[in-house]
């Protein structure tokens, strides 16, 4: 009889996992948000034995990451290989702001001068990242301007969105 010794044999699998990936492109929501999943950047990424998991250093974006963002993703396979790349996501808002004006009274010193604010001829002013700069075409008033007159408001936010011009009416 042959004798019958007892071998151990260990199946490695050392081949890391390929990437291949594309850019994406992320729009901004009307609350400032924009989510990155895989189906966004994975262009058929595969493993001899399946991709466990696509680790995204970063899949939230917000106003203050409008442009170009750098983005690592790692793919890992069951037996621990890992390999990484990185993409570009570009963050546009591109979500004009919330413009509503209202009717204001200016009334005039004993110098016949009168002035308003800026705020004082907007009803409601909003944005998703916020708005950068508010434009009234006139606030300040003489005597030679009593009566109804009319003013025209803009509004535009750091990603260049405006709104206007929209007009209100000064008595």
């Amino acid at each position: 009889f042959p004798s019958h010794d007892n071998l151990l044999i260990t199946v490695l699998d050392t081949i890391k996992p390929t990437l291949v990936l594309k850019n994406v492109t992320l729009y901004l929501d009307a609350n400032g948000k924009a989510n990155l999943t895989t189906a966004d950047f994975d262009n058929g990424s595969y493993d001899n034995c399946n991709i466990d998991s696509l680790i995204m250093s970063d899949s939230t974006f917000d106003c203050a990451q409008t442009g170009v963002n750098v983005i690592t993703i790692t793919a890992v396979d069951p037996s621990k290989n890992r390999s990484s790349s990185t993409i570009n996501v570009t963050v546009y808002d591109t979500i004009k702001p919330t413009l509503q004006v209202k009717n204001h009274t200016v009334y005039l010193d004993t110098t016949g001068t009168g002035s308003m604010t800026k705020m004082n001829v907007v009803a409601l002013l909003y944005d998703n990242c916020g708005i950068d700069t508010l434009d009234v075409s006139k606030l300040n008033w003489t005597v030679s301007d009593t009566g109804v007159n009319q003013v025209y408001v803009w509004a535009q936010d750091a990603s260049g969105n405006k709104i206007g011009p929209d007009t209100g009416r000064l008595s």
